[in-house]
């Protein structure tokens, strides 16, 4: 069974390497409705490439700040469109 089979418009993403910030986000992204996607700190890796493709995502939530999630992956999410 595959989660949020209709996809998602909103994700939110945080660091798998650090529990607090994915910890925080739950709750709003559950009254959104919303996944939360875990990375790594300093690049998307295609598992969650291909998850957001899969969701249909338009808005991508970044949780933590860039001591936690690097700009990396903001310009890696940027570049996916």
């Amino acid at each position: 069974m595959t989660g949020f089979a209709t996809g998602a418009s909103t994700v939110f993403l945080a660091s798998g390497a650090d529990y607090p910030d994915a910890l925080s986000a739950a709750p709003i992204a559950a009254s959104l409705g919303a996944p939360l996607l875990l990375t790594v700190p300093d690049a998307l890796p295609a598992v969650v490439v291909a998850e957001l493709a899969r969701l249909g995502a338009v808005d991508v939530v970044i949780v933590g700040g860039p001591g936690v999630i690097a700009p990396a992956v903001e310009a890696q999410l940027e570049q996916l469109g």
